[in-house]
């Protein structure tokens, strides 16, 4: 097996409450700040888990926690929030 940690910023438009979804093959993690949004661990086929956390406008650190151990591959995170259909985070939404 292997792993993998992303670190970065994510920019959201506006305040409000935004639902964060990660669907992953195996096991996942999702941090906004320091609080653990989704917890998508263990090992296991495809699956989305789903965590909410109010967010104001801005900049917010973020780190994805990843990691493959037998079959199958997948990472996707997608998110909904005020005037954001769900929809995968767009590359134009990460800041490094």
């Amino acid at each position: 097996g292997w792993g993998l940690v992303y670190t970065g910023f994510i920019d959201v438009p506006s305040d409000g409450l935004y639902t964060f979804y990660v669907n992953s093959d195996d096991g996942s993690k999702l941090f906004i700040g320091n609080d653990l949004i989704v917890d998508n661990d263990g090992s296991h086929g495809p699956q989305e888990k789903s965590g909410e956390i109010l967010l104001k406008a801005g900049m917010h650190a973020i780190v994805l926690q990843y990691f493959e151990d037998v079959g199958g591959e997948y990472l996707s995170v997608s998110y909904q929030g005020p005037g954001i259909k769900k929809q995968e985070v767009p590359a134009s939404a990460y800041r490094h």
